[in-house]
């Protein structure tokens, strides 16, 4: 994490990108489907909130296609974010870029106290 947030905090965004490995909502879609917060937070809410209740396959899958609507939803709110504050987090990427190393080095400290 410390050098994650080194390296956030020395990326210069200000150089145009050339690369053509570039992400498109199809991939971020299918990406969804592995995203690890997605898959943790469904593997905490089936044992504890579901399975205690719930035993049959119909339930199950009705529970699971919700926590799926669910992250499809987080997942356009984050692209809907991003595309409302991809100027002002390039016009400021030197204090945003900061911001977020400090909190990465934070949560890395956090981590071990």
């Amino acid at each position: 994490m410390l050098y994650l947030a080194y390296q956030i905090y020395k990326m210069d965004v200000t150089k145009a990108s050339t690369s053509k490995n570039s992400a498109t909502f199809y991939t971020g879609f299918l990406l969804q489907f592995l995203n690890p917060k997605t898959v943790i937070f469904t593997l905490t809410v089936i044992p504890s909130y579901v399975l205690p209740y719930y035993n049959g396959f119909v339930p199950l899958t009705l529970n699971i296609l919700g926590i799926t609507v669910i992250a499809f939803i987080a997942f356009l709110l984050w692209i809907l974010c991003g595309a409302i504050f991809k100027e002002l987090l390039r016009k400021y990427s030197t204090i945003t870029n900061s911001i977020m190393a400090l909190f990465l080095v934070y949560a890395a400290v956090m981590i071990w106290f």
